[in-house]
C-alpha cells in the first residue's frame, strides 16, 4: 500500500515562523529603549536651567536645639546643644570641639550645591536611584522655637563627587557637597573622642612599667640620669631596666618605645569607668597595666592653630588599663575616669617586648664627654672642661667636645695626654659581647678586671670575670649577662 502524499508547507510560511520571535525580540528592545529614553528624560541627573547654589535654612549655633541622626550602616545618635556644646544623649562632656564646629559649619546656613528637579513627579518614583528610598544620612533638626526640619541624603552624583538630597518641606531635589554627610556619618563614638592632650613627651618620660594580668611587674625602665643631665642628649641614652635585672639599655633599642608613646592618642569613649562597663568591655581583669611617670617639666605642645607652642607641665602618671584584643587593630583601655578604644599596634611593645633584648651588648657606651673619671687597673683618669669664651677664641658650632672645651686629664694627679686616651676609649666603645650567659650563672671568686667609669650620674663598673676557656663573663654593676672572648675588652 502506497503512502500517502505528504502535505506541502505553503512558500513563505517557513519564513515567517523564523520571523515573528525576531520580530517579537525587536518590539520588545524597541519598547525598552522607549521606557529608558522616558526614564532618563524623568529623572535629570543635572537641571540645565536652574544650577546655582541655594540657601535653605538660615540660623545660628544658639538656633539649634537638637539634632537626631539616623544612619542606614552605623548606629543612630542624637546630639543636643548647651550652651553652644553639642552633648551625645548620657554624655557629662561636650562632644571633641574639633567635631562639632564641622557640624555647626555644616549647618549654618543649610544650603544645596545644585537643584536638580523642582516637580516631584520627575523624581518621586524613582527614590531608589538617588538612594533616598532609605537615605544612608537622615538628620531630623529641632531649632529654637520648635522647627523641625528633616534633610535626607542619598546616593553620590554619577556626575560629580556631590549627593542627592531631599529637605522636609520643599518639592525640590538637590544636590549637596560630600563635606556635608561627611559630618555626621561616622561611629558616634568619635564624637567622645578626648581633645588630645600632650600625653607623653619624652625628655620628661622617667618611668616606664608594664604589669601582668595578676599585677605582678613585668619589667620597669627608669631614667639613669640626674635631673640636671636629662637636659643634655637625646632622652634614650638615659634609661635603665631596673626589672627584672638592673643593666643599662641600649639607646639604639629603646628609642622606638618612647617614639611611640610620643605619637599615641587616646581613641573614642565607649564609656565610663565603673566596675559594670569594665566587665563589659574585658577590662574587670585587664591583661596589661602600663604606667608611664613623668618628671615636672616643659614640652613643645600642637595648639589649635597647628603651631608648637612651649607648654609647662607639672609631674603626671598616667595608668592605662588594657584589654585583650578587641579585633585585628584595636584594644579597650581604661584610664582617666574613662573606657576607651586604642590603636592596639600603638603600644605593641606592652604585648610583645622581651626586656632583655633592650639591653646594651656594648659595656663603654658612655660617650667620652659625660666621662668624669675612668679607672684601670691601678690608674685613674680624671677630666676637667672648660667652655671656650670668645677671649680665647671663637668656637665654632659642631659636636666635637674639643671644639667647644678647653680639657684637661690628669693620670694618677698629673697632666696626661687626652688624644691617647681619647684613642684607648674608643676602642673600648667598639667592643660588643659575643654572646648570652646560661640562665643561672654565677662567677666563682673575683673578677680579674674591672673598669670603673663615672658620670654627673654615678659610676658605672664593668668587670671581667672566668667563663671558659676562651672566654670571660661581662658584668655590670655585678650583673653577669653577656661573654665575650679573653682579652678583647683591654685597655
Amino acid at each position: 500500500m502506497q503512502a500517502p502524499p505528504k502535505r506541502k508547507m505553503k512558500p513563505g510560511r517557513s519564513r515567517m515562523i523564523i520571523l515573528i520571535p525576531v520580530l517579537l525580540f525587536f518590539l520588545a528592545a524597541a519598547a525598552f529603549g522607549l521606557y529608558l529614553a522616558k526614564r532618563e528624560q524623568a529623572v535629570p541627573y543635572r537641571s540645565e536651567v536652574i544650577t546655582l547654589p541655594r540657601v535653605l535654612k538660615e540660623s545660628d549655633p544658639a538656633d539649634i536645639i537638637k539634632i537626631d541622626v539616623k544612619l542606614i550602616d552605623l548606629e543612630d545618635y542624637t546630639l543636643t546643644n548647651r550652651d553652644g556644646f553639642l552633648y551625645l544623649d548620657g554624655a557629662a562632656e561636650p562632644a571633641n570641639a574639633y567635631m562639632a564646629s564641622a557640624i555647626f559649619d555644616s549647618l549654618m546656613p543649610l544650603y544645596a550645591s545644585d537643584t536638580l528637579s523642582e516637580q516631584p513627579h520627575e523624581y518621586m518614583d524613582y527614590l531608589d536611584d538617588f538612594g533616598l528610598a532609605e537615605p544612608s544620612v537622615r538628620l531630623d533638626i529641632t531649632y529654637a522655637g520648635g522647627e523641625e526640619l528633616t534633610v535626607s541624603i542619598g546616593a553620590v552624583s554619577p556626575e560629580c563627587t556631590q549627593r542627592y538630597m531631599l529637605v522636609s518641606g520643599d518639592e525640590r531635589l538637590y544636590l549637596c557637597y560630600a563635606q556635608f554627610p561627611n559630618a555626621f556619618e561616622y561611629d558616634y563614638r568619635l564624637l567622645s573622642m578626648p581633645d588630645q592632650p600632650a600625653l607623653f613627651v619624652p625628655d620628661r618620660i622617667d618611668r616606664i612599667a608594664v604589669y601582668d594580668s595578676m599585677g605582678g611587674l613585668s619589667f620597669e625602665f627608669r631614667v639613669d640620669a640626674s635631673p640636671e643631665a636629662r637636659e643634655e642628649g637625646p632622652p634614650e641614652d638615659k634609661f635603665r631596666l631596673t626589672w627584672p635585672v638592673s643593666y643599662p639599655v641600649s639607646a639604639e633599642a629603646f628609642k622606638p618605645i618612647l617614639t611611640a608613646l610620643s605619637s599615641f592618642v587616646l581613641g573614642p569613649r565607649y564609656a565610663q569607668d565603673t566596675p559594670d562597663n569594665r566587665a563589659v568591655y574585658g577590662l574587670d581583669k585587664p591583661e596589661y597595666r602600663l604606667a608611664v611617670h613623668q618628671a615636672a617639666g616643659s614640652g613643645s605642645v600642637l595648639n589649635a592653630d597647628g603651631m608648637f607652642t612651649l607648654q609647662s607641665f607639672a609631674q603626671t602618671e598616667h595608668v592605662f588599663d588594657i584589654s585583650r584584643a578587641k579585633d585585628e587593630f584595636t584594644r579597650f583601655t581604661a584610664s582617666d575616669g574613662y573606657i576607651s578604644v586604642i590603636n592596639g599596634f600603638q603600644l605593641s611593645f606592652v604585648y610583645h617586648l622581651d626586656p632583655l633584648s633592650m639591653l646594651t651588648r656594648n659595656p663603654f657606651d658612655i660617650p667620652l664627654e659625660r666621662v668624669l673619671s675612668f679607672r684601670s687597673g691601678g690608674d685613674r683618669y680624671d677630666f676637667y672642661r672648660t667652655l671656650w669664651t670668645e677671649s680665647d677664641r671663637a668656637a665654632p658650632d659642631g659636636s666635637d667636645e674639643e671644639e667647644r672645651y678647653h680639657i684637661r686629664m690628669l693620670v694618677n694627679g698629673s697632666d696626661g695626654d687626652y688624644n691617647q686616651f681619647k684613642d684607648r676609649y674608643a676602642s673600648l666603645q667598639k667592643i660588643t659581647v659575643s654572646g648570652r650567659l646560661p640562665e643561672g650563672f654565677l662567677v666563682e671568686g673575683a673578677p680579674h678586671t674591672i673598669f670603673e667609669v663615672t658620670t654627673a650620674d654615678g659610676t658605672r663598673e664593668i668587670s671581667l670575670a672566668e667563663y671558659d676557656m676562651l672566654h670571660d663573663a661581662v658584668g655590670i654593676d655585678g650583673v653577669y649577662l653577656f661573654y665575650l672572648v679573653k682579652g678583647s675588652l683591654a685597655f
